[in-house]
C-alpha cells in the first residue's frame, strides 16, 4: 500500500481498525457488510473484483501444483 491509499474490505473483525492501525497509509477505508449487501448501496463499495482475482490466482496455482516464491510476484502483477 502506498501512503494515502483507499482500501475497500468486507466487515471482517480484523479489518475494522485498519485505518487506525495504519493512519499514515490508509487515507480512506470503505467497508461492505456482506450479510446485508454485496455492494454498499450508499458508497458503492464492493469486494467482488478482488475476491474474483484471488480465486483465479488460486486456480492457476492449483493447476500448476504450486508456484515458486520467486514467481509469485509476476502472477500478482498480472
Amino acid at each position: 500500500l502506498l501512503p494515502g491509499s483507499t482500501v475497500h474490505t468486507d466487515d471482517w473483525a480484523a479489518y475494522r481498525q485498519l485505518q487506525a492501525r495504519l493512519p499514515n497509509v490508509v487515507a480512506d477505508h470503505g467497508v461492505v457488510v456482506h450479510r446485508y449487501n454485496f455492494v454498499d448501496p450508499i458508497t458503492g463499495v464492493l469486494t467482488q473484483h478482488v475476491e474474483s482475482a484471488w480465486n483465479r490466482l488460486k486456480s492457476v496455482i492449483k493447476e500448476r501444483r504450486g508456484v515458486r516464491r520467486g514467481d509469485l510476484q509476476s502472477f500478482l502483477n498480472e
